[in-house]
């Protein structure tokens, strides 16, 4: 019996860790839908008034995952472990897990399991991912920025670029700048 006992521990973790994953993952990917479209909208107006295709929007949200990853990620797994556990109260299975004999460290070593995995995630995120993937935005959002500073341009008509500058072109080329 006892033997039949241990072999049915491993499975019932895995229950108590798929109870906690997929809802933790569900929340994260909404969360990460829900603030990339928030930064996709800001995105193609900036791209868009700068004379480029709305589509130059998307590869710039693509710099900003790993930012969205490092906040969804940790309140997913967050509201996945309430919503599990809570799911697994609700159902008494939790009782029944305590009856069986099962102990609470050994409750929740799935949760533990998923924590530090989750963590070496982050640790990945914010220390390696994070500040390439910013940087490659901000160097891109300059080239979009600064991309088209000269093609609204009219001859013999004064143009302000930013609080200082204010240029005048006398002819310009339909190749270029004169």
């Amino acid at each position: 019996m006892k033997s039949s006992h241990r072999r049915n521990l491993p499975i019932l973790e895995f229950y108590v860790f798929r109870k906690i994953f997929l809802p933790a993952l569900v929340i994260a990917v909404v969360l990460l839908g829900a603030l990339s479209l928030e930064r996709v909208l800001r995105l193609v107006q900036l791209v868009t008034s700068n004379g480029l295709p709305a589509f130059e929007a998307l590869r710039l949200i693509v710099y900003l995952i790993p930012h969205y990853h490092g906040l969804a990620i940790p309140a997913g797994f967050f509201f996945g472990t309430i919503i599990g556990i809570r799911s697994l109260h609700e159902r008494s299975e939790l009782v029944v897990m305590l009856t069986f004999g099962l102990s609470m460290a050994r409750m929740i070593r799935p949760i533990l399991v998923l924590a530090v995995a989750l963590a070496a995630v982050m640790f990945y995120l914010t220390a390696f991912a994070q500040p390439h993937a910013r940087y490659r935005y901000r160097e891109q959002v300059k080239a979009v920025t600064s991309q088209n500073v000269f093609a609204g341009l009219q001859a013999g008509v004064f143009h302000q670029i930013g609080e200082r500058i204010v240029i005048r072109a006398d002819r310009i080329r339909p190749g270029g700048l004169t």
